[in-house]
C-alpha cells in the first residue's frame, strides 16, 4: 500500500515539475496548479485516507494536494483540513506542510492561523507550508523565538534566490544556534 501512494505522488511531483519547467515566466504555489484527472490514479487511492498507517495518511495527504484531488463528495482541501486533526501529530504536521501545494487563499489563511500556535513544532510545519508563497511570506519568520522555526525559514529560502533572501539568510547564518546557522 506504502509503495502505491508513493508512487502515486512521485509520479504527479514529475507530472507538476515538467509542467512547472514548462511556465518557468510564473512563480508561485498555484503557478503550476494542476486540474483534477482522476483516469491517472486508482479508483481506490481514496482509501489511503483512513489507513491505520500513518505513512500512508501522510503520504496520501500529500498526494491529494499536489493533484488538487477532486472526487465525489471531497476534495483536497477537505482531506488536509480533517488531516489537522488526526490522532497522529506526524499525520497533522503533514498536512500543514501538504497545504501549501494546495496554493488557496483558505490553505493560505489556514497556515497563518497556525504559524501563531504556541507549539514550536505546530509553527515549523506551517511555515514550511507557507515557504511555497516566497520570501515575503517567510520574512516574518526569521526572527521567531523557536530554534525549530528559524531553521525551516533558513531552509526554505534557498528554494527563492534573491536580495531578499540573501540578507535574510546572512542573519540567519549569524544565528546564536549552530543547528539554525547549518541549516
Amino acid at each position: 500500500r506504502q509503495a502505491v501512494v508513493e508512487s502515486c505522488l512521485i509520479h504527479a511531483l514529475a507530472k507538476q515539475r515538467r509542467r512547472a519547467n514548462a511556465h518557468t515566466a510564473t512563480r508561485g504555489p498555484s503557478a503550476s496548479a494542476l486540474p483534477y484527472d482522476g483516469s491517472l490514479w486508482p479508483e481506490t487511492i481514496i482509501n489511503c485516507r483512513s489507513d491505520a498507517d500513518v505513512p500512508i495518511r501522510q503520504t496520501f495527504g500529500r498526494w491529494a494536494a499536489v493533484v488538487n484531488y477532486r472526487g465525489g463528495v471531497t476534495d483536497a482541501s477537505t482531506i488536509l483540513e480533517s488531516q489537522l486533526h488526526d490522532s497522529q501529530v506526524r499525520v497533522r504536521l503533514a498536512a500543514l506542510e501538504s497545504l501549501g501545494w494546495l496554493g488557496t487563499p483558505a490553505a493560505r489563511e489556514t497556515l497563518r492561523e497556525q504559524a501563531k500556535r504556541p507549539e514550536a513544532v505546530v509553527r515549523a510545519a506551517a511555515i514550511a507550508g507557507l515557504s511555497r508563497w516566497g520570501v515575503d511570506e517567510l520574512a516574518s519568520y526569521a526572527d521567531d523565538e523557536s530554534s525549530p522555526v528559524r531553521q525551516v525559514v533558513a531552509r526554505k529560502l534557498v528554494q527563492y534566490p534573491s536580495t531578499r533572501s540573501f540578507f535574510l539568510m546572512q542573519d540567519l547564518i549569524r544565528d546564536s544556534d549552530l543547528r539554525v546557522q547549518a541549516a
